[in-house]
């Protein structure tokens, strides 16, 4: 079963603000989740923000990939670089920034390969840093972290898939991390 995280702390607001227009508590303007995203709450700013995120239960070690999800709602092209810590330690960073094209909101997925995951050995002390890199704003309305895993308890099931994701002539499947290009 995935297990999902969402940012429940400010650890560095740089010069992001909220929809009420100050740095308060960014994290519960983007913490609903992308099942049910808030639009109307969000966080609005430029280059780098951090965030503490819900604690995770050590996923099976078998599985330790997962997906970034952040809803991004951009006026003009900006560039998007996330990051994954362990406290101060780098875990992931995506190795390209994704071009985020102008428009309404639009989730955004980053993969975190497992290979990266496995370099995870605190579940409850990790933080997304997001990075803007256009040198635009741009409004997030949630983030999410997906890691797959049955949370340390407990096995078997089936390799059934949650969603499938089209993305740039790419199909997903979440928990199988399947990737067909065409």
């Amino acid at each position: 079963m995935a297990q999902i995280a969402k940012p429940s702390a400010d650890n560095n607001d740089g010069t992001w603000l909220n929809s009420m227009g100050n740095n308060t508590d960014l994290y519960s303007y983007i913490n609903q989740g992308i099942s049910s995203p808030q639009d109307s709450t969000y966080i609005n700013g430029q280059n780098t923000a951090r965030f503490k995120i819900d604690s995770l239960n050590d996923p099976d070690p078998s599985a330790n990939s997962g997906l970034l999800t952040i809803r991004i709602q951009n006026g003009s092209f900006a560039s998007m670089l996330p990051a994954l810590y362990q406290d101060t330690t780098l875990i992931w960073e995506d190795a390209f920034a994704k071009s985020i094209s102008p428009g309404s909101f639009t989730n955004v997925t980053w993969t975190i390969p497992a290979a990266d995951g496995d370099n995870i050995t605190d579940w409850t002390d990790l933080y997304i840093q997001i990075d803007e890199q256009g040198g635009s704003n741009v409004t997030i309305s949630e983030i999410q972290l997906d890691f797959l895993g049955d949370g340390g308890g407990g096995g078997g099931g089936s390799a059934v898939s949650d969603f499938i994701r089209f993305e740039n002539g790419c199909m997903s499947d979440f928990r199988g991390m399947v990737n067909i290009r065409g």
